[in-house]
């Protein structure tokens, strides 16, 4: 039987910093792709973009066997 898949919305440091950090492992070794800058992203999942002048969203993490 598999594991439990747990989705959880992103909050707090640690959800954000899990967030952002998540591409780097799932690309670990691949040359093709080019990381984001930190606080971009930082300032999306934080809403404090301009997006969310005027949108609404949310950020979620799935996790099984708690890991995301």
């Amino acid at each position: 039987m598999s594991a439990k898949i747990v989705v959880d919305r992103v909050e707090g440091p640690r959800g954000v910093k899990e967030f952002i950090r998540l591409p780097f492992e799932i690309y670990d070794g691949c040359v093709q792709w080019i990381p984001w800058f930190d606080g971009d992203v930082r300032a999306l999942v934080t809403k404090r973009h301009p997006y969310f002048d005027r949108n609404e969203g949310e950020y979620f993490l799935a996790r099984r066997d708690g890991r995301v």
